[in-house]
């Protein structure tokens, strides 16, 4: 339990810097904190997850995880809906679908990296989404980003960088040592 703990505590302040300075927009005062906090609340849950996808992937096939995921996701999905929500017309259906396909490539490719890596060195480059999200937004809606996305941008690109540098000193050192 404590060593649970321990790692989820264990996270990439460096790159978590350059996401909350992607998301800080200064004059909106704490009208966004609540979306902010449910952000925060998801990487906590997500971490939770790649831990438990990590620990699962010694023994079950990717599929297997993904198959379960899914499941688990589409029974409490319908616990989440309101009130006001509406059927999608046909065309964003597609694109919903479309949403379902990607996620499902990335959920077949990040659960196979999991098998093969340690979590510490798979997910911060989860961090790129938050990146590719921003330039998806821009490129589709028009929505320039503006100075602080760049240099978010840039610590996080920075960090991922250091990161990899670091790793790959430690995997050639335990190399050398066995």
């Amino acid at each position: 339990s404590n060593d649970l703990i321990a790692r989820v505590c264990d996270l990439y302040p460096e790159t978590f810097v350059g996401v909350c300075m992607l998301l800080y927009e200064p004059g909106l005062g704490e009208s966004r904190l609540p979306y902010l906090l449910t952000a925060l609340l998801g990487a906590i849950f997500a971490a939770l997850a790649y831990m438990g996808v990590k620990s699962l992937s010694r023994q079950h096939s990717a599929l297997n995880i993904i198959f379960y995921f899914f499941l688990s996701g589409t029974v409490i999905l319908p616990f989440t809906y309101t009130s006001d929500w509406v059927v999608p017309s046909a065309h964003e259906a597609l694109l919903l679908g479309l949403v379902g396909v990607f996620g499902l490539g990335f959920q077949l490719f990040a659960t196979k990296a999991f098998a093969l890596a340690e979590v510490s060195e798979i997910t911060p480059f989860i961090f790129i989404s938050v990146i590719l999200s921003a330039i998806s937004d821009w490129v589709l809606w028009g929505t320039v980003p503006d100075t602080r996305f760049w240099i978010g941008t840039a610590v996080i690109l920075i960090s991922l960088h250091t990161l990899s540098v670091f790793n790959r000193q430690q995997t050639r050192a335990a190399r050398k040592s066995a």
